[in-house]
């Protein structure tokens, strides 16, 4: 399931830091098993992976190197941690939430990936465009608590 949520967690992780930025994909992935009843508890579980994989990585990076290239590279890391992450997490957990044999798994796990690509591209160009938007920009500038701890990373 795709779900453009990614897009404002990444931007927390890129804007207050790793930690807010993993707290807040918690705190979506816990709303999103009673919000989203069709992907359930699995879905939240492996939207978490995916997304914790994807805001850490790119957080971390970016907070050890704000500059624009810095936000760049970290967002193509994100990128490559999510499909990583999801790929294993994929083989290992659809098997056991959905009772499929580990072999019907792996013979889609390729369109599986594709979708992981699709998903994290879409999110990624998405939220590059978010330093461009006036609401995000004075939301953070206007506000003094995120002002206080603001790790703004350029993208």
């Amino acid at each position: 399931m795709y779900s453009p949520a990614d897009v404002a967690l990444r931007v927390a992780g890129f804007a207050l830091g790793p930690k807010a930025g993993l707290v807040a994909t918690a705190v979506v992935c816990l709303l999103q098993a009673p919000l989203y009843p069709e992907g359930g508890w699995f879905g939240a579980i492996m939207h978490f992976i995916a997304s914790a994989a994807l805001v850490a990585a790119s957080s971390i990076i970016c907070s050890r190197n704000r500059t624009k290239r810095g936000a760049h590279v970290a967002m193509a890391a994100g990128a490559v941690a999510m499909i990583a992450v999801m790929t294993p997490a994929n083989l290992l957990l659809i098997p056991v939430f959905h009772g499929l044999p580990r072999s019907a798994v792996v013979s889609v796990i390729w369109w599986i990936a594709a979708f992981n690509v699709l998903k994290v591209s879409l999110n990624v160009a998405i939220a590059a465009l978010h330093p461009r938007h006036p609401e995000v920009n004075r939301l953070l500038t206007h506000n003094r608590y995120l002002l206080a701890h603001y790790h703004h990373c350029p993208s």
